[in-house]
């Protein structure tokens, strides 16, 4: 959806991505041309722990500013809001700010040396240890 019309991590096979993603704990850095706004709202979606990210609901109500009448009008979620939201519990309190980033500080450093990749600075045993066992 936001990949500006490019393949993610292009001409990188997926041991060479799940390296990135998951040993060395990067992501992909904003790409030219791409708005803050979209690059922080993607940082939330990328959280090394899963609770920290957001749901899609939650993704859908952030761009609330930037959706159209017509996006609005046809969205299953957002047609469907009040019988999805008893029945999977959506919420849409997920702070999705940027001025919770003190918080995640370190999580996410620019990698000047390798373009398209931006490391992540959080580093968990027991997630490792995880894919270890798999």
């Amino acid at each position: 959806m936001l990949t500006l019309a490019q393949q993610p991590y292009a001409g990188l096979y997926n041991p060479k991505v799940f390296e990135y993603i998951v040993k060395s704990r990067r992501i992909l850095s904003r790409p030219q041309g791409c708005a803050d706004f979209l690059y922080n709202t993607m940082k939330h979606c990328w959280r090394y722990n899963p609770s920290d990210r957001p749901s899609f609901f939650q993704f859908l109500m952030r761009l609330e500013p930037y959706r159209t009448e017509v996006f609005n009008q046809q969205s299953f979620v957002l047609i469907n809001y009040e019988k999805l939201k008893n029945e999977y519990r959506m919420d849409c309190d997920f702070d999705l700010t940027d001025d919770d980033e003190e918080k995640y500080e370190g999580e996410y450093e620019e990698d000047e040396e390798e373009e398209g990749i931006e490391e992540v600075d959080n580093h968990d045993e027991k997630e490792d240890d995880r894919f270890r066992q798999s």
